[in-house]
């Protein structure tokens, strides 16, 4: 999933044609640092993806959207993951 994300901020960044160096810049990283956010080297934390979009100008959400809905028609949600969080939300 976080392969997913990483692509799809990649794929975002190319439409909105801004480059690794103006990402860097915008998040105070160096171009290098950026390129291992694309490239699945680093973490992203959830604060990391609020600044991200932010700079996209998109709701963080998109970020996920095509994942999500990838998971759902392969039945991924089945999975042992998944089910865990469905039984803690279904819980309150």
């Amino acid at each position: 999933m976080k392969n997913g994300v990483c692509s799809k901020i990649k794929q975002i960044r190319q439409e909105k044609k801004f480059s690794q160096d103006y990402m860097g810049l915008r998040l105070q990283l160096s171009q290098s640092q950026y390129a291992k956010i694309e490239n699945v080297h680093n973490e992203l934390s959830v604060v990391r993806l609020v600044q991200l979009s932010e700079i996209f100008n998109i709701n963080p959400t998109q970020l996920f959207e095509e994942i999500v809905y990838e998971l759902y028609l392969t039945g991924s949600f089945q999975s042992e993951p998944f089910q865990k969080v469905i039984e803690v939300n279904n819980r309150k």
